[in-house]
């Protein structure tokens, strides 16, 4: 019997590219760290987001090989709203706001954290019995203006194989949380 992941999930930026690690400060019954299981999770495939950090769009992937697949809305919230959050508030306050209110970003965090799906997003996977493929799902909402490649996307979720991209409705961008979004980080135009 294959056991679940357990432990906090947190959050880290680096080479321009979202990453979710498992918090190894919790412990298990012997004491130990929980290791993440990578037998439980696919090889081949991950989850992203295109989001909209001040500095221009970005793909913040999460490769199964690394990261639990534990779904959009927690990766979302534990992960991308977490930095979405904190490099908007040194965009939209001054370093004295935020040190004086560090809560700003918390507040922001909390605001953000219900809109996972109001970026593109996305999901591959490998078919049953085809290690030699990937299919990526995807709500087909990736604009010019963005400036990110279907291969971007590609590279940042390690896939070397046979790529296939599927529209799939449920990957599409919900208006209404892109709407709020972009009211929360000041994109809209009044």
């Amino acid at each position: 019997m294959k056991a679940k992941p357990s432990g906090r999930l947190r959050a880290s930026i680096r080479g321009g590219n979202c990453r979710l690690s498992r918090d190894r400060s919790r412990s298990g019954s012997s004491g130990s760290p929980v290791p993440t299981k990578p037998e439980i999770h696919p090889a081949l495939g991950g989850i992203y987001f295109i989001v909209p950090f001040p500095e221009g769009w970005e793909v913040c992937a999460f490769p199964f090989r690394f990261y639990p697949d534990v779904g959009h809305a927690v990766v979302w919230e534990q992960a991308v709203a977490a930095q979405l959050a904190l490099r908007w508030a040194r965009r939209l306050h001054t370093a004295a706001d935020l040190s004086r209110q560090p809560q700003r970003v918390v507040m922001l965090k909390r605001r953000l954290a219900a809109l996972y799906d109001g970026v593109p997003r996305g999901r591959a996977q490998a078919p049953l019995g085809k290690p030699d493929c990937c299919i990526i799902y995807h709500g087909a909402d990736l604009a010019p203006a963005m400036n990110v490649s279907r291969q971007q996307i590609q590279t940042r979720l390690l896939l070397a194989v046979d790529v296939r991209w599927r529209h799939d409705a449920h990957e599409t961008c919900n208006a209404d949380s892109a709407r709020q979004l972009r009211h929360v980080l000041g994109l809209d135009p009044r």
